[in-house]
């Protein structure tokens, strides 16, 4: 399976790049310092031709090489702010010319005028990224995955309730890994002739599309059970917003840890990645790709032996993490860490509360899920 490579800024941010000035010094290539260097010491070993046959103008191209990449981290030691920021930049038009994907962070919303202010309700604002030090702007309408982001009575709303409902979220998401297609950048002299304007335009819903297509295709090895990293888009009291392959998706409480957690935002953060196991996937009718993950599910080397120490009518201790009210359920987590799915019909005694200890009784256990279906009994009762 072809997958599109996505580069990683893990320490994009925090770059920082003064604007380019006027630069006398000889323009560095920035494909040049992926060529292979020949230490200096070595280079006659290098050298296998007859003498009688020699190369002629060897020997000044390798001390060419040499002098440009020694070592990469002295390399970058040596530069000064305008050859990085030259460097830079070049790295960004390669990005914006094959139109690469690349992971960054929001790092703000900005008005598209020049009246500096940002007005929710209206449409002249965009989110704000940021890659190799250079600001990247992303349009509203290319930035958020409407069917996850929005309730469903967001088509009903005006479309100044649309802008302000769209300013909330990009709030929410401030901080958050994304991964983003460049699709064009420029720059230009300002009036005093001096520094430059930088312009990166990107997209994310194109990259989040090419993302789906890569993982989901017809040759797509994806399943249930898959170990993946998830990218914390949003992080809400009850449940945390992440993105897995191109598509977005919500993890409960109590799918977040084997341990309570009675609010999310006390167990992570938005720009976290989290560790998790892919537990429920399907394909619509129309093409979309829907995905659960769980992060309190334990690795697949090890759910197995613990599912498989719990037996059928075997009762077992554990800790209420969450009501299901749609779907009257309890979600438990036994000691051991395994899940346990409860209806609230199969409660014996009074109704019970998130947070509580109780004692479930077994009557199914879910392998290939990794969890298993049973019946509480308040801590006193034993029927």
């Amino acid at each position: 399976m072809a997958v599109k490579k996505v580069v990683a800024l893990e320490d994009a941010e925090e770059t920082k790049i003064t604007p380019i000035k006027s630069v006398k010094k000889k323009k560095v290539n920035a494909d040049e310092m992926l060529e292979p260097v020949v230490p200096a010491e070595d280079a006659d070993a290098v050298e296998t031709k007859p003498k009688a046959k020699p190369k002629t103008k060897a020997k000044p191209k390798k001390k060419k090489a040499t002098a440009i990449k020694i070592d990469e981290q002295e390399f970058v030691d040596e530069l000064t702010p305008d050859e990085q920021a030259d460097i830079n930049w070049s790295k960004v038009k390669a990005l914006a010319k094959r139109k690469g994907l690349i992971e960054g962070r929001v790092t703000g919303i900005r008005p598209l005028s020049d009246s500096g202010n940002v007005d929710p309700r209206s449409n002249d604002w965009a989110i704000m990224s940021q890659i190799y030090g250079y600001p990247v702007l992303i349009p509203k309408s290319h930035f958020f995955e409407l069917e996850t982001s929005f309730f469903d009575d967001y088509k009903d709303l005006s479309k100044a309730e649309q802008n302000e409902r769209q300013y909330i979220e990009a709030g929410y998401m401030l901080g958050a890994r994304i991964v983003m297609k460049v699709v064009g950048a420029k720059r230009s002299k300002r009036k005093d002739g001096q520094d430059y304007n930088y312009y990166v335009g990107a997209s994310r819903t194109e990259a989040m599309q090419e993302l789906r297509d890569a993982y989901f295709g017809e040759d797509s090895t994806v399943k249930v059970g898959d170990e993946v990293k998830a990218r914390v888009l949003k992080v809400m009291e009850r449940h945390v917003k992440v993105e897995v392959y191109g598509v977005e998706s919500f993890i409960d409480s109590y799918n977040l840890s084997n341990k309570f957690i009675p609010d999310c935002r006390e167990f992570t953060k938005t720009g976290d990645v989290l560790d998790g196991v892919i537990r429920k996937l399907s394909k619509t009718d129309n093409g979309k790709i829907k995905m659960t993950v769980s992060c309190s599910l334990l690795k697949r080397e090890h759910a197995k032996q613990y599912i498989n120490a719990i037996a059928v009518g075997g009762m077992y201790l554990g800790t209420v993490f969450s009501y299901n009210k749609d779907k009257h359920l309890y979600n438990v987590v036994l000691e051991n860490g395994v899940q346990a799915t409860v209806h609230e019909d199969r409660v014996v005694g009074r109704r019970v509360m998130v947070g509580d200890k109780v004692a479930v009784r077994v009557f199914k256990k879910m392998e290939d899920a990794g969890f298993v279906l049973g019946s509480i009994l308040r801590l006193g009762h034993t029927r």
